[in-house]
């Protein structure tokens, strides 16, 4: 069952970009296995917003609690300050093509 996360973390948007970068991602590009959607939003100047909607629970515990733990504890980011998740019951995706 699909879920979605809520996650609040204290952080900028230069440590965001390090982030996304050590992950070999890019924005607009395609993200890790099982993630349906994810979106950021700088909150305020230190403080990073992010939405993200997973195929199922195992797999967004596997890129939480795997390569982005990581790199998170590397750059000396502190762990999630809120996370909450929801079952969802639908959900569309565009078919965007780059």
């Amino acid at each position: 069952m699909p879920i979605a996360f809520l996650i609040d973390y204290a952080g900028t948007s230069d440590q965001y970009d390090q982030t996304l970068k050590r992950l070999g991602f890019s924005t607009g590009g395609p993200g890790p296995a099982g993630n349906l959607m994810h979106w950021a939003a700088l909150v305020d100047d230190a403080h990073i917003r992010a939405v993200d909607v997973w195929e199922s629970q195992a797999q967004a515990d596997a890129f939480y609690n795997g390569p982005l733990a990581a790199i998170l504890k590397d750059m000396g980011v502190e762990p999630p300050t809120s996370v909450v998740s929801y079952d969802i019951h639908d959900y569309q995706i565009a078919d965007v093509k780059a």
